[in-house]
């Protein structure tokens, strides 16, 4: 792709598929008491308010960074962007409530029901969020800056100030069964010696993460869903 061509925005599909699939995982595993091992049930928990810690810092990036630097360059989105920013609001009740329930559902003081619940409740406003941020804000983004101010941009709302140990593990939950197409897309936007470091020697602590999450049940093999997958 070239720096100085539109912003490929690919990037965001891929996390935003990344989250709509270990939704579907939780969902799938809580539902099943035979899986419910008192192992994954700590795990899961745990990575349910994970997921949800992330996604509040994916979208304060977007709320300190992306959405007043698309202000700024294009004034016409204004009605657009006032959406992304009551979406954020709307959806920040439900994250907070399955952070909660995931913690209690790990630590043996909430059933599977409460966080089936949950995720149900949060997957109401988020995904239809989702949906419009793929398919009419990141257009947007597309026509008003070049790739390079793009990456710019993200690096400064998404990774900046980020422990290494955070963007592996986010790194490697985010590339669990991509396709192909999709794995490049993230691991080349890293250059060489940080690119290899994050594939070879950082890996560990999230495949025993997914082990203990996923190891034998039908979630394992999940793919990233897409927008059309959670119609």
């Amino acid at each position: 792709m070239s720096p100085d061509g539109p912003a490929d925005i690919q990037d965001m599909r891929i996390i935003h598929s990344a989250l709509r699939r270990d939704l579907e995982r939780t969902t799938i595993v809580a539902s099943d008491p035979a899986l419910l091992t008192d192992t994954r049930r700590q795990a899961l928990g745990e990575h349910t308010a994970w997921m949800m810690h992330t996604l509040h810092r994916h979208h304060s990036g977007e709320d300190a960074e992306v959405w007043p630097e698309m202000r700024r360059r294009n004034p016409a989105a204004g009605a657009l962007l006032d959406r992304m920013d009551a979406d954020h609001r709307q959806i920040a009740e439900p994250m907070d409530e399955l952070e909660s329930v995931g913690s209690r559902f790990g630590a043996g003081t909430a059933d599977a029901s409460e966080l089936l619940a949950a995720v149900a409740r949060l997957k109401e406003p988020l995904l239809p969020h989702l949906a419009r941020e793929e398919q009419e804000m990141m257009p947007v983004v597309a026509q008003s800056m070049t790739h390079r101010e793009w990456h710019a941009l993200t690096q400064r709302a998404f990774v900046k100030g980020k422990p290494v140990k955070e963007l592996a593990m986010e790194g490697h939950w985010v590339l669990d069964n991509a396709p192909t197409r999709d794995r490049d897309r993230m691991v080349t936007v890293l250059p060489a010696v940080p690119r290899w470091v994050l594939l070879n020697l950082m890996g560990g602590p999230y495949r025993r993460k997914r082990e203990t999450l996923w190891a034998g049940t039908p979630a394992a093999d999940l793919a990233p869903l897409s927008i059309d997958d959670c119609r």
